[in-house]
Protein backbone atom coordinates (compact mmCIF):
# COMPACT_ATOMS: atom_id res chain seq x y z
CA UNK A 1 0.00 0.00 0.00
CA UNK A 2 1.30 3.48 -0.87
CA UNK A 3 0.23 6.57 1.04
CA UNK A 4 1.21 9.95 -0.33
CA UNK A 5 2.44 12.22 2.45
CA UNK A 6 4.00 15.10 0.54
CA UNK A 7 6.94 15.58 0.34
CA UNK A 8 7.47 12.06 1.72
CA UNK A 9 6.61 8.80 -0.03
CA UNK A 10 5.91 6.16 2.63
CA UNK A 11 5.82 2.51 1.58
CA UNK A 12 4.58 -0.07 4.08
CA UNK A 13 6.70 -3.19 3.79
CA UNK A 14 4.94 -5.51 6.15
CA UNK A 15 3.34 -6.22 9.52
CA UNK A 16 5.30 -7.67 12.42
CA UNK A 17 3.75 -10.48 14.51
CA UNK A 18 3.61 -8.18 17.55
CA UNK A 19 1.35 -5.73 15.74
CA UNK A 20 4.06 -3.23 14.75
CA UNK A 21 4.04 -1.50 11.39
CA UNK A 22 7.44 -1.74 9.71
CA UNK A 23 7.94 1.32 7.52
CA UNK A 24 10.70 2.41 5.16
CA UNK A 25 10.66 6.14 4.59
CA UNK A 26 12.30 7.71 1.56
CA UNK A 27 13.36 11.24 2.48
CA UNK A 28 13.58 13.61 -0.46
CA UNK A 29 13.89 17.11 0.89
CA UNK A 30 12.92 16.91 4.55
CA UNK A 31 14.39 15.72 7.81
CA UNK A 32 13.49 12.67 9.86
CA UNK A 33 12.31 14.88 12.72
CA UNK A 34 9.86 16.74 10.48
CA UNK A 35 8.50 13.49 9.16
CA UNK A 36 7.99 11.99 12.61
CA UNK A 37 6.16 15.14 13.74
CA UNK A 38 3.70 14.74 10.87
CA UNK A 39 3.02 11.07 11.53
CA UNK A 40 -0.13 10.37 13.56
CA UNK A 41 -0.02 6.59 13.73
CA UNK A 42 -2.89 4.93 15.63
CA UNK A 43 -0.96 1.66 16.01
CA UNK A 44 2.43 1.46 17.74
CA UNK A 45 5.30 1.61 15.25
CA UNK A 46 8.38 -0.61 15.37
CA UNK A 47 11.07 0.44 17.91
CA UNK A 48 13.46 1.22 15.05
CA UNK A 49 13.37 2.93 11.68
CA UNK A 50 15.01 2.60 8.28
CA UNK A 51 15.70 5.73 6.28
CA UNK A 52 16.68 5.82 2.61
CA UNK A 53 18.37 9.09 1.60
CA UNK A 54 18.67 9.88 -2.07
CA UNK A 55 21.77 11.57 -3.47
CA UNK A 56 20.50 13.56 -6.46
CA UNK A 57 23.77 14.24 -8.33
CA UNK A 58 24.75 10.57 -8.41
CA UNK A 59 21.23 9.05 -8.28
CA UNK A 60 22.28 6.78 -5.45
CA UNK A 61 20.60 5.81 -2.19
CA UNK A 62 22.01 5.47 1.29
CA UNK A 63 20.24 3.32 3.88
CA UNK A 64 20.39 4.51 7.49
CA UNK A 65 18.89 2.93 10.57
CA UNK A 66 18.18 4.21 14.04
CA UNK A 67 16.33 3.48 17.26
CA UNK A 68 13.14 5.27 18.30
CA UNK A 69 13.20 6.18 21.97
CA UNK A 70 10.27 7.17 24.18
CA UNK A 71 10.57 10.92 24.81
CA UNK A 72 7.50 11.53 27.00
CA UNK A 73 5.71 9.98 29.96
CA UNK A 74 3.18 7.22 29.47
CA UNK A 75 -0.42 8.36 28.95
CA UNK A 76 -2.57 8.10 32.07
CA UNK A 77 -5.96 8.55 30.36
CA UNK A 78 -6.52 5.80 27.78
CA UNK A 79 -9.78 7.37 26.57
CA UNK A 80 -7.73 9.68 24.35
CA UNK A 81 -6.73 6.69 22.18
CA UNK A 82 -9.30 5.54 19.62
CA UNK A 83 -7.61 2.14 19.43
CA UNK A 84 -8.54 1.48 23.06
CA UNK A 85 -12.12 2.71 22.52
CA UNK A 86 -12.94 0.17 19.84
CA UNK A 87 -16.32 -1.56 20.15
CA UNK A 88 -16.45 -5.30 20.68
CA UNK A 89 -18.40 -7.38 18.10
CA UNK A 90 -21.31 -7.72 20.55
CA UNK A 91 -21.46 -3.95 21.06
CA UNK A 92 -21.35 -3.37 17.30
CA UNK A 93 -24.30 -5.73 16.92
CA UNK A 94 -26.20 -3.84 19.63
CA UNK A 95 -25.52 -0.52 17.90
CA UNK A 96 -26.81 -1.94 14.61
CA UNK A 97 -30.03 -3.08 16.30
CA UNK A 98 -30.61 0.25 18.04
CA UNK A 99 -29.86 2.15 14.84
CA UNK A 100 -32.45 0.04 13.01
CA UNK A 101 -34.98 1.18 15.64
CA UNK A 102 -34.14 4.85 14.86
CA UNK A 103 -32.86 5.49 18.36
CA UNK A 104 -30.68 8.56 18.79
CA UNK A 105 -26.94 7.85 19.28
CA UNK A 106 -26.82 9.97 22.44
CA UNK A 107 -29.52 7.78 24.00
CA UNK A 108 -28.04 4.36 23.36
CA UNK A 109 -24.57 5.66 24.28
CA UNK A 110 -25.85 5.78 27.86
CA UNK A 111 -27.14 2.22 27.47
CA UNK A 112 -23.70 1.02 26.36
CA UNK A 113 -21.97 2.85 29.21
CA UNK A 114 -24.24 1.27 31.80
CA UNK A 115 -23.66 -2.21 30.37
CA UNK A 116 -19.88 -1.81 30.33
CA UNK A 117 -18.81 1.05 32.64
CA UNK A 118 -15.12 0.04 32.57
CA UNK A 119 -14.74 0.83 28.87
CA UNK A 120 -13.42 4.18 27.66
CA UNK A 121 -16.11 4.97 25.09
CA UNK A 122 -17.14 8.58 24.44
CA UNK A 123 -20.32 9.79 22.76
CA UNK A 124 -18.51 10.60 19.53
CA UNK A 125 -17.65 6.89 19.15
CA UNK A 126 -21.33 5.93 18.93
CA UNK A 127 -22.01 8.76 16.48
CA UNK A 128 -19.16 7.60 14.25
CA UNK A 129 -20.35 3.99 14.47
CA UNK A 130 -23.89 4.97 13.48
CA UNK A 131 -22.60 7.10 10.58
CA UNK A 132 -20.55 4.14 9.35
CA UNK A 133 -23.54 1.77 9.59
CA UNK A 134 -25.78 4.14 7.63
CA UNK A 135 -23.11 4.68 4.99
CA UNK A 136 -22.83 0.90 4.56
CA UNK A 137 -26.61 0.61 4.27
CA UNK A 138 -26.59 3.07 1.37
CA UNK A 139 -24.16 0.81 -0.56
CA UNK A 140 -22.48 3.82 -2.12
CA UNK A 141 -25.73 5.27 -3.49
CA UNK A 142 -26.38 8.99 -3.76
CA UNK A 143 -28.98 10.48 -1.36
CA UNK A 144 -31.63 10.50 -4.11
CA UNK A 145 -30.84 6.93 -5.16
CA UNK A 146 -30.99 5.83 -1.53
CA UNK A 147 -34.37 7.56 -1.08
CA UNK A 148 -35.84 5.87 -4.15
CA UNK A 149 -34.46 2.54 -2.99
CA UNK A 150 -36.23 2.91 0.39
CA UNK A 151 -39.50 4.00 -1.26
CA UNK A 152 -39.52 1.07 -3.69
CA UNK A 153 -38.57 -1.57 -1.12
CA UNK A 154 -41.17 -0.46 1.46
CA UNK A 155 -44.43 -0.40 -0.55
CA UNK A 156 -44.55 3.35 -1.17
CA UNK A 157 -46.20 4.98 -4.15
CA UNK A 158 -44.20 8.07 -5.06
CA UNK A 159 -43.86 10.74 -7.70
CA UNK A 160 -41.25 13.42 -8.29
CA UNK A 161 -41.21 16.69 -10.16
CA UNK A 162 -38.07 18.00 -11.81
CA UNK A 163 -37.02 21.48 -12.79
CA UNK A 164 -37.28 21.83 -16.58
CA UNK A 165 -33.94 21.79 -18.34
CA UNK A 166 -31.88 20.71 -15.33
CA UNK A 167 -33.58 17.49 -14.10
CA UNK A 168 -33.12 18.76 -10.53
CA UNK A 169 -35.81 17.22 -8.29
CA UNK A 170 -37.87 20.01 -6.71
CA UNK A 171 -40.83 18.07 -5.23
CA UNK A 172 -41.30 14.54 -3.90
CA UNK A 173 -44.69 13.05 -3.05
CA UNK A 174 -45.02 9.65 -1.38
CA UNK A 175 -47.83 7.55 0.05
CA UNK A 176 -47.61 4.14 1.71
CA UNK A 177 -49.80 1.32 0.40
CA UNK A 178 -51.50 1.00 3.81
CA UNK A 179 -52.17 4.76 3.82
CA UNK A 180 -53.87 4.39 0.44
CA UNK A 181 -56.15 1.67 1.84
CA UNK A 182 -57.12 3.82 4.84
CA UNK A 183 -57.59 6.89 2.61
CA UNK A 184 -60.02 4.98 0.37
CA UNK A 185 -62.00 3.78 3.39
CA UNK A 186 -62.15 7.15 5.20
CA UNK A 187 -61.83 10.06 2.72
CA UNK A 188 -64.24 12.40 4.51
CA UNK A 189 -61.79 14.76 6.26
CA UNK A 190 -58.36 16.08 5.27
CA UNK A 191 -56.09 17.95 7.66
CA UNK A 192 -53.04 19.58 6.08
CA UNK A 193 -50.04 21.38 7.54
CA UNK A 194 -46.95 22.54 5.68
CA UNK A 195 -45.04 24.49 8.31
CA UNK A 196 -42.44 21.87 9.19
CA UNK A 197 -38.90 21.45 7.83
CA UNK A 198 -37.89 18.13 9.35
CA UNK A 199 -35.24 17.13 6.83
CA UNK A 200 -31.61 17.58 5.96
CA UNK A 201 -32.32 20.09 3.19
CA UNK A 202 -34.51 22.43 5.28
CA UNK A 203 -37.31 22.16 2.70
CA UNK A 204 -41.02 22.53 3.57
CA UNK A 205 -42.49 19.20 4.63
CA UNK A 206 -46.20 18.70 3.87
CA UNK A 207 -48.19 16.32 6.07
CA UNK A 208 -51.70 15.18 5.12
CA UNK A 209 -53.67 13.42 7.84
CA UNK A 210 -57.08 11.74 7.91
CA UNK A 211 -59.34 10.31 10.58
CA UNK A 212 -61.78 7.46 11.06
CA UNK A 213 -65.36 7.80 12.37
CA UNK A 214 -64.18 6.38 15.71
CA UNK A 215 -61.65 9.19 16.17
CA UNK A 216 -58.43 7.44 15.08
CA UNK A 217 -55.92 9.58 13.17
CA UNK A 218 -53.79 8.19 10.36
CA UNK A 219 -51.16 9.49 7.95
CA UNK A 220 -52.37 9.76 4.36
CA UNK A 221 -49.45 11.21 2.45
CA UNK A 222 -46.32 13.31 2.76
CA UNK A 223 -44.42 15.57 0.41
CA UNK A 224 -41.27 17.64 0.31
CA UNK A 225 -41.61 20.82 -1.75
CA UNK A 226 -39.09 23.44 -2.78
CA UNK A 227 -41.30 26.44 -1.94
CA UNK A 228 -44.57 27.13 -0.13
CA UNK A 229 -46.33 28.47 -3.21
CA UNK A 230 -49.68 27.74 -4.79
CA UNK A 231 -48.25 25.82 -7.74
CA UNK A 232 -46.28 23.52 -5.43
CA UNK A 233 -49.32 22.79 -3.26
CA UNK A 234 -51.54 22.23 -6.31
CA UNK A 235 -49.10 19.59 -7.56
CA UNK A 236 -49.18 17.80 -4.18
CA UNK A 237 -52.99 17.88 -3.88
CA UNK A 238 -53.41 16.65 -7.45
CA UNK A 239 -51.24 13.67 -6.57
CA UNK A 240 -53.36 12.87 -3.52
CA UNK A 241 -56.57 13.29 -5.53
CA UNK A 242 -55.32 10.84 -8.16
CA UNK A 243 -54.97 8.18 -5.44
CA UNK A 244 -58.73 8.13 -4.80
CA UNK A 245 -59.41 6.04 -7.91
CA UNK A 246 -62.98 7.31 -8.39
CA UNK A 247 -63.79 7.12 -4.66
CA UNK A 248 -65.64 10.01 -3.02
CA UNK A 249 -63.64 13.20 -2.50
CA UNK A 250 -63.15 14.78 0.95
CA UNK A 251 -66.03 16.80 2.34
CA UNK A 252 -63.95 18.95 4.71
CA UNK A 253 -60.36 20.23 4.54
CA UNK A 254 -58.77 21.89 7.60
CA UNK A 255 -55.65 24.09 7.26
CA UNK A 256 -54.12 27.16 8.85
CA UNK A 257 -54.39 30.50 7.05
CA UNK A 258 -51.74 29.83 4.43
CA UNK A 259 -53.19 31.65 1.43
CA UNK A 260 -51.22 29.56 -1.08
CA UNK A 261 -52.42 26.31 0.49
CA UNK A 262 -56.00 27.56 0.81
CA UNK A 263 -56.02 28.54 -2.87
CA UNK A 264 -54.65 25.15 -3.90
CA UNK A 265 -57.37 23.36 -1.89
CA UNK A 266 -60.07 25.46 -3.56
CA UNK A 267 -58.68 24.63 -7.00
CA UNK A 268 -58.19 20.87 -6.56
CA UNK A 269 -61.19 20.16 -4.27
CA UNK A 270 -63.70 22.92 -5.13
CA UNK A 271 -66.68 21.13 -3.53
CA UNK A 272 -65.04 20.58 -0.14
CA UNK A 273 -65.71 22.88 2.80
CA UNK A 274 -62.49 24.63 3.80
CA UNK A 275 -62.00 25.29 7.52
CA UNK A 276 -59.35 27.31 9.33
CA UNK A 277 -57.58 26.01 12.40
CA UNK A 278 -59.17 27.62 15.44
CA UNK A 279 -56.01 27.13 17.52
CA UNK A 280 -53.80 28.98 15.02
CA UNK A 281 -56.29 31.86 14.90
CA UNK A 282 -56.19 32.25 18.68
CA UNK A 283 -52.38 32.14 18.65
CA UNK A 284 -52.29 34.98 16.12
CA UNK A 285 -54.73 37.06 18.16
CA UNK A 286 -52.65 36.46 21.28
CA UNK A 287 -49.50 37.56 19.46
CA UNK A 288 -51.00 40.84 18.26
CA UNK A 289 -53.37 41.79 21.07
CA UNK A 290 -52.49 40.29 24.44
CA UNK A 291 -50.01 43.04 25.35
CA UNK A 292 -52.88 45.53 25.41
CA UNK A 293 -54.75 43.66 28.17
CA UNK A 294 -54.28 43.03 31.83
CA UNK A 295 -54.34 39.35 32.77
CA UNK A 296 -57.88 39.64 34.11
CA UNK A 297 -59.18 41.47 31.03
CA UNK A 298 -57.43 39.00 28.72
CA UNK A 299 -59.28 36.08 30.29
CA UNK A 300 -62.55 37.97 29.90
CA UNK A 301 -61.76 38.72 26.28
CA UNK A 302 -61.06 35.04 25.55
CA UNK A 303 -64.40 34.14 27.10
CA UNK A 304 -66.23 36.61 24.83
CA UNK A 305 -64.21 35.44 21.82
CA UNK A 306 -65.04 31.80 22.53
CA UNK A 307 -68.76 32.57 22.77
CA UNK A 308 -68.56 34.44 19.47
CA UNK A 309 -66.94 31.70 17.37
CA UNK A 310 -69.04 28.94 18.99
CA UNK A 311 -72.30 30.66 18.02
CA UNK A 312 -74.70 27.97 16.74
CA UNK A 313 -76.58 30.38 14.43
CA UNK A 314 -76.00 33.63 12.56
CA UNK A 315 -78.36 35.73 14.77
CA UNK A 316 -76.56 34.52 17.90
CA UNK A 317 -73.22 35.25 16.19
CA UNK A 318 -74.32 38.84 15.47
CA UNK A 319 -75.45 39.22 19.09
CA UNK A 320 -72.07 38.07 20.43
CA UNK A 321 -70.25 40.31 17.92
CA UNK A 322 -72.10 43.40 19.20
CA UNK A 323 -71.47 42.28 22.76
CA UNK A 324 -67.72 41.90 22.09
CA UNK A 325 -67.51 45.35 20.52
CA UNK A 326 -69.40 46.90 23.42
CA UNK A 327 -67.15 45.15 25.92
CA UNK A 328 -63.98 46.47 24.27
CA UNK A 329 -65.35 50.03 24.29
CA UNK A 330 -66.27 49.85 27.98
CA UNK A 331 -62.87 48.40 28.95
CA UNK A 332 -61.13 51.60 27.97
CA UNK A 333 -62.60 53.52 30.89
CA UNK A 334 -60.76 51.60 33.60
CA UNK A 335 -57.72 50.14 31.86
CA UNK A 336 -54.15 51.35 31.57
CA UNK A 337 -53.05 54.35 29.52
CA UNK A 338 -49.76 55.37 27.92
CA UNK A 339 -48.12 58.52 26.56
CA UNK A 340 -47.09 59.45 23.03
CA UNK A 341 -44.77 62.42 22.43
CA UNK A 342 -45.00 64.25 19.11
CA UNK A 343 -42.64 67.24 18.83
CA UNK A 344 -43.14 69.39 21.92
CA UNK A 345 -46.65 68.05 22.55
CA UNK A 346 -47.58 65.07 24.69
CA UNK A 347 -50.79 63.15 24.10
CA UNK A 348 -52.45 60.71 26.49
CA UNK A 349 -54.03 57.80 24.62
CA UNK A 350 -56.33 55.65 26.73
CA UNK A 351 -56.69 52.07 25.52
CA UNK A 352 -55.98 52.69 21.87
CA UNK A 353 -55.62 48.95 21.40
CA UNK A 354 -58.87 48.26 23.26
CA UNK A 355 -61.04 50.66 21.32
CA UNK A 356 -59.48 50.51 17.89
CA UNK A 357 -56.63 48.03 17.64
CA UNK A 358 -58.09 44.86 19.16
CA UNK A 359 -61.54 44.96 17.62
CA UNK A 360 -60.28 46.15 14.25
CA UNK A 361 -57.67 43.38 14.21
CA UNK A 362 -60.05 40.52 14.98
CA UNK A 363 -62.74 41.87 12.67
CA UNK A 364 -60.65 42.98 9.68
CA UNK A 365 -58.21 40.07 9.73
CA UNK A 366 -60.49 37.20 10.73
CA UNK A 367 -64.22 37.82 11.04
CA UNK A 368 -64.82 39.96 7.97
CA UNK A 369 -63.55 37.53 5.32
CA UNK A 370 -63.07 34.20 7.08
CA UNK A 371 -65.90 33.71 9.58
CA UNK A 372 -67.44 31.05 7.30
CA UNK A 373 -64.29 28.97 7.89
CA UNK A 374 -64.25 28.84 11.69
CA UNK A 375 -67.51 30.16 13.22
CA UNK A 376 -69.61 27.14 14.24
CA UNK A 377 -72.79 28.53 12.70
CA UNK A 378 -71.11 28.19 9.28
CA UNK A 379 -68.75 25.23 9.68
CA UNK A 380 -71.30 22.84 11.19
CA UNK A 381 -73.33 22.79 7.99
CA UNK A 382 -71.02 20.00 6.76
CA UNK A 383 -70.09 16.90 8.74
CA UNK A 384 -66.58 17.52 10.07
CA UNK A 385 -66.45 14.94 12.92
CA UNK A 386 -65.54 17.73 15.34
CA UNK A 387 -62.35 18.70 13.49
CA UNK A 388 -61.87 22.45 13.90
CA UNK A 389 -58.09 22.52 14.37
CA UNK A 390 -55.03 20.93 12.77
CA UNK A 391 -54.01 19.46 16.12
CA UNK A 392 -54.14 15.97 14.64
CA UNK A 393 -51.38 16.95 12.22
CA UNK A 394 -49.41 18.50 15.07
CA UNK A 395 -49.78 15.23 16.97
CA UNK A 396 -48.62 13.15 14.00
CA UNK A 397 -45.61 15.41 13.53
CA UNK A 398 -44.73 15.11 17.22
CA UNK A 399 -44.96 11.34 16.81
CA UNK A 400 -42.57 11.51 13.85
CA UNK A 401 -40.16 13.67 15.85
CA UNK A 402 -39.81 10.86 18.38
CA UNK A 403 -38.10 8.83 15.66
CA UNK A 404 -36.10 11.38 13.69
CA UNK A 405 -33.67 14.15 14.52
CA UNK A 406 -33.58 17.67 13.10
CA UNK A 407 -32.00 17.85 9.65
CA UNK A 408 -32.51 14.14 9.09
CA UNK A 409 -31.90 12.51 5.69
CA UNK A 410 -35.02 11.85 3.63
CA UNK A 411 -34.48 8.09 3.44
CA UNK A 412 -34.51 7.93 7.24
CA UNK A 413 -37.65 10.10 7.39
CA UNK A 414 -39.38 7.71 4.99
CA UNK A 415 -38.29 4.71 7.06
CA UNK A 416 -39.79 6.25 10.20
CA UNK A 417 -43.05 7.07 8.40
CA UNK A 418 -43.27 3.44 7.28
CA UNK A 419 -43.08 2.27 10.90
CA UNK A 420 -45.74 4.78 12.00
CA UNK A 421 -48.15 3.90 9.17
CA UNK A 422 -47.82 0.16 9.73
CA UNK A 423 -48.63 0.66 13.42
CA UNK A 424 -51.66 2.85 12.62
CA UNK A 425 -52.95 0.38 10.04
CA UNK A 426 -52.79 -2.49 12.54
CA UNK A 427 -54.62 -0.52 15.24
CA UNK A 428 -57.37 0.72 12.90
CA UNK A 429 -57.93 -2.69 11.32
CA UNK A 430 -58.22 -4.23 14.78
CA UNK A 431 -60.89 -1.71 15.82
CA UNK A 432 -63.34 -2.60 13.00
Amino acid sequence: MVSLLSPVDQRKLGEEPGGYSLNVTMMVSTTLQQHLEKQEAKKPVAPFYLMAVRDHPYETWEIKEGKIEQNHELCEDLSTHTFVRRFTPSKKKLIEQLTAQNMEPRKFFQTIRKQDPDRFHVQKDTQNAVAKIRAEQRHGLTPMQSLENVLINNDFIYETREEPGTDVVTEIFFLHRYSGDMWHAFPHVLLIDATYKTNLYNMPFVQIVGMTPINHSFCIAHAVVSKERGDNFVWVLERIKSMLDECMEPCVIVTDRDLALMGACAKVFPDASRLLCRWHIQQNIMKHCKSAFTEEDWEKFLSFWGSLIESPSIPIYEYHLRNLQKRLVECKRSSKFFLITYGSHMYILINYFYFLGVFNYVYDNWLKDYKEMFVFACTDKRRNFGNRTTNRVESQHANLNRYVLDRCSLDRVVGCIRDIVETQFGEIRKSF
